[in-house]
């Protein structure tokens, strides 16, 4: 649907690599820091939103990520002006 998107705005598709597996790499290097600040900046009652929004482990946010539900992408476009 974003390729689709990106194609009708006119966009020229230079290049385009799924990323997933370097960004959980990068979410479980990062895992104990984040933790951390969560625990010290905020509030029980948002600690949830907020792992959801860092992709913490056990998170829906980083199971999808972790199963393909979700992916991330990384995309070199061009655009003629």
């Amino acid at each position: 649907m974003l390729r689709k998107q990106l194609l009708n705005a006119g966009f020229s598709m230079l290049k385009e690599e799924c990323i997933t597996a370097n960004v959980l790499k990068a979410l479980d290097l990062d895992q104990e820091r984040k933790s951390q600040l969560i625990k010290q900046k905020v509030p029980i009652l948002l600690r949830n939103v907020f792992y959801y929004f860092a992709a913490m482990q056990g998170s829906e946010m980083y199971q999808s990520l972790s199963t393909g539900k979700v992916d991330y992408r990384c995309f070199a476009l061009s655009k003629s002006v």
